[in-house]
């Protein structure tokens, strides 16, 4: 059956210009608004303090120049953020990058929707990626998840591309797209590997179909032999820095000895409230119009079928199962890049009822956008107001979500810190005093640091602001002794009174000690261990 007409039809892409710009629009506002709210959170102030460093460094000695500071973010990805930062610093400037390549991810589902599916898919997937929620969150976040999910798309379609074409310019493209992408997200490896699994089963699925299967290998054979030579370049590419993948990702993991079990639906089931919403009847409409979309693609399209039902379906398997493996906490964020399929198959879903309506209640086969093809494009529209409603109506919870993040309201604490302390007062942060001193030594660099890792200290100390993270119980007699102050999951405490160094260091050691006995089962009970050991041994100036 042919279905290459009415709502299906490729036509030239020039006659969507005025409605993609529109979508563009919408996304570029959606992106920036806001931009600077709130403050970073505690990976993106890392990652910041990372992209701060001399991009010469972070090619050259990369491990040495930002290890610690990245976790699923490799080397380079840090570049385009330390060039936005050249401008100067602000939470707007931080998470610029991302933002950019927000917008960039919406055009470019447009082009994946449009060479898979037609025109009127792609405008659709781009109106979805462009109002989803959970892409604006991560579009508005100083990390490379916005990155990722562009270059995702990028390395998907130019490889649909490659091995439809046959030309070598898409296999150049796919090159340098998937290079980016493993230089950009460490789980981009996971991407390659759906990739891997896609083009097996489509050789598969030609091979059994064909008459003359000899001849149909074959050419299975050199296709396969065009991506594997392409991964191979992309290697050589990463291998300079293949450091920062083999000894930062994996630090502290145990791979292959998880300690927890594996665990799938719960995973699953995350990945969907996020993509889709936490209303139940929203996300049944989301998920019946996914599934419809991906069985008419693969039954219509079996190519275009197994490459979004694999993207969509392994990102979340291949994801979760690799991060159990290396002992790796999960979260949906790291599932991301499947966003862009899960989107492409609720668009094919929208496209085949609008295609039902136009073919059998109006029996027309028309073409777009001639008048008898309005009653198609009214019932899409219909369909996916609410799912569009949904997103922006989530969007605005984002802030409340990122303030709930470690340190999210690092940016409030630091404000009363800036406002509060007196000239020449001291910080003590537990475990560590960096994140404070990062926003508050360009409008307070009267006031001193001190944590596990300082090197001196002075005779005597003014008043002491004490700033604890991840704190689950205060000490109880604290509250009628000092002053207390909480910002989520930080606290500062505040002592005004000078003290001599060694009766300052005395205080801090009962203080540090009385939250280790109210915290047994914490983690800051370790923190403050540190911090006290640190504290013992730095020499009196």
């Amino acid at each position: 059956m042919n279905v290459n007409h009415g709502l299906w039809t490729r036509y030239p892409a020039k006659k969507d210009r005025g409605i993609l710009w529109c979508i563009l629009l919408l996304a570029t506002f959606l992106r920036f608004n806001g931009l600077n709210e709130p403050g970073l959170w505690l990976d993106e102030v890392s990652y910041t303090r990372a992209a701060q460093k001399p991009i010469i460094n972070q090619i050259t000695n990369s491990t040495e120049t930002l290890g610690g500071y990245l976790s699923v973010d490799p080397t380079l990805s840090a570049i385009p953020f330390t060039l936005s930062l050249k401008v100067g610093f602000s939470g707007f400037l931080a998470r610029f990058p991302a933002a950019i390549f927000g917008i960039l991810g919406v055009a470019f589902i447009y082009r994946m929707g449009r060479t898979l599916f037609g025109n009127i898919v792609g405008l659709l997937a781009a109106l979805l990626l462009c109002t989803s929620s959970f892409h604006i969150l991560y579009s508005q976040e100083a990390r490379s998840y916005a990155q990722f999910v562009f270059f995702s798309i990028a390395s998907f379609l130019f490889l649909y591309q490659a091995i439809t074409r046959r030309r070598l310019v898409h296999w150049i493209l796919y090159v340098f797209s998937t290079w980016l992408g493993v230089s950009t997200n460490h789980l981009m490896i996971f991407t390659v590997g759906t990739q891997g699994f896609f083009l097996v089963s489509v050789s598969l699925l030609h091979i059994f179909r064909a008459e003359n299967r000899s001849n149909v290998a074959r050419s299975c054979l050199r296709l396969f032999g065009g991506f594997s030579l392409s991964l191979v370049l992309v290697f050589l590419m990463r291998l300079p820095w293949l450091e920062d993948f083999t000894e930062r990702q994996c630090y502290g993991c145990d791979i292959g000895n998880p300690s927890s079990n594996l665990e799938l639906m719960r995973p699953l089931l995350d990945i969907v409230r996020e993509f889709a919403g936490f209303n139940p009847i929203i996300i049944l409409i989301w998920v019946t119009f996914c599934l419809l979309g991906l069985v008419f693609a693969l039954y219509y399209f079996p190519t275009r079928g197994i490459l979004i039902g694999s993207w969509m379906i392994l990102s979340v398997f291949a994801t979760t199962f690799g991060l159990w493996f290396i002992s790796l906490f999960f979260h949906p964020r790291y599932v991301i890049w499947g966003l862009p399929a899960f989107l492409l198959a609720v668009a094919c879903g929208l496209v085949r009822v609008g295609n039902l309506v136009q073919r059998y209640l109006l029996n027309v086969s028309a073409v777009p956008f001639s008048k008898v093809n309005y009653a198609g494009f009214l019932l899409i529209g219909v369909l996916i107001i609410p799912l569009v409603v949904n997103g922006l109506w989530q969007a605005q919870n984002n802030p409340a979500i990122k303030r709930s993040w470690p340190l999210g309201q690092l940016q409030e604490a630091t404000n009363y810190l800036a406002t509060e302390a007196k000239i020449g007062e001291v910080i003590i942060g537990v475990p560590n005093a960096q994140h404070l001193r990062f926003y508050l030594q360009l409008t307070r660099p009267d006031l001193l640091y001190l944590d596990a890792t300082s090197t001196e200290l002075p005779t005597q100390l003014s008043g002491r602001w004490y700033v604890f993270y991840g704190m689950q119980t205060v000490p109880e007699r604290w509250h009628t002794e000092v002053t207390l102050q909480e910002f989520h999951d930080i606290l500062t405490v505040y002592r005004p009174h000078p003290c001599p160094i060694e009766d300052c260091l005395a205080e801090a050691s009962l203080l540090l000690s009385e939250v280790s006995m109210a915290n047994p089962d914490s983690a800051i009970k370790e923190k403050v261990s540190l911090m006290l050991s640190g504290l013992s041994t730095v020499p009196i100036h």
